[in-house]
């Protein structure tokens, strides 16, 4: 990856969705969500296509999911999606005040499942199709992220892992003995295991057939992000602002890099910012505490770590990194560059 050169900036207003919506990326389109309002832009060009905002006394609670030309987006009680082309909005489903949606949309072959938490428990809820009849299926925590593989969904709530088999809808697995989530800790599934990040500074490896434990390894800081893979190599960050190489097989740390604070940027609360790594050719990028963005290459002598130019606001979340783009959400600004 060569050095991002910027292409454009654009404002968007409104406070940030807790956890931050990561920059999601169709083709020439960019999707960002703030809590009142999702909008499209332009990749090439940073101009706005559309924005369409919430019903009044609503707010969006998670991060969109983007699929088959549709942004998916769940306030605390509706879930809805948007027609990436036109902007047009249309209601999926509206649950009664009583019920709380807590998770991001996750579609798997057209069908739609979220998790959410009543007073009478937590439940998966599953729409096989736009505006049909829900299916439920009682949790034994409530949900906070979703994964899937091929044939399977992971939930990933508080302090528990479990596995929901597909075809069956049925709870195969549950594995208790997770410390406190928090914001980054949206499970990776890669071959065969399910790798989740702990309020503690742990790394979990979890067998996705069994649930069994493979591994757990301690980080230096006081929470571990979600986890991303490069050249069958594992790499997650804590909130030090350490970068991890890790062999995925054993958790042995093979490798770090720290990227110190170094500016005091203003935006959204350090604390506040998902400093999750992801891949962008043979590079690791991730937001580093000071809300800035670093990147990491490994070398005979270990991980190669640099400071990306500094943005105005804090970065809030991982950036998207699509076909020699890179798109950065620092409220209230998002930002276009090219590789």
């Amino acid at each position: 990856m060569s050095e991002p050169e910027m292409a454009w900036s654009t404002r968007l207003s409104g406070s940030v969705i807790q956890p931050p919506s990561q920059p999601l990326v169709d083709g020439r389109v960019v999707v960002q969500a703030r809590k009142f309002s999702t909008t499209a832009i332009d990749a090439l060009t940073g101009d706005r296509k559309w924005q369409v905002e919430v019903p009044d006394g609503e707010r969006l609670v998670k991060p969109p999911s983007l699929a088959d030309g549709w942004v998916y987006t769940v306030s605390k009680t509706a879930v809805a999606r948007i027609d990436l082309e036109t902007g047009t909005r249309e209601t999926i489903h509206r649950f009664p005040e009583s019920v709380t949606i807590r998770t991001s949309p996750l579609i798997i072959d057209g069908a739609i499942i979220v998790g959410v938490h009543r007073n009478t428990g937590s439940q998966l809820i599953v729409f096989d199709r736009p505006a049909a009849a829900p299916t439920a299926l009682s949790a034994p925590a409530a949900p906070r992220h979703l994964a899937a593989s091929p044939d399977t969904i992971y939930v990933r709530t508080k302090n528990t892992l479990f596995a929901v088999d597909i075809d069956s809808w049925t709870i195969q697995w549950t594995h208790p003995r997770l410390e406190s989530g928090h914001l980054g800790d949206v499970p990776l599934v890669w071959n065969g295991t399910v790798y989740t990040g702990t309020g503690d500074g742990d790394l979990v490896a979890v067998d996705g057939a069994t649930g069994a434990q493979q591994w757990q390894t301690q980080l230096n800081g006081t929470q571990s992000f979600s986890p991303t893979v490069l050249d069958e190599t594992l790499y997650t960050t804590d909130t030090s602002g350490t970068l991890y190489q890790i062999n995925p097989d054993t958790g042995v740390i093979q490798a770090t890099a720290t990227a110190e604070a170094s500016e005091d940027l203003p935006g959204v609360a350090s604390g506040n910012i998902d400093q999750s790594p992801v891949v962008a050719g043979n590079r690791v990028l991730f937001v580093t505490p000071d809300g800035g963005l670093a990147s990491a290459s490994p070398s005979d002598s270990g991980l190669d770590l640099r400071r990306l130019p500094t943005f105005e606001y804090r970065a809030v979340a991982p950036p998207a990194v699509v076909r020699g783009g890179l798109f950065v959400s620092a409220a209230p600004l998002l930002y276009g560059l090219r590789a």
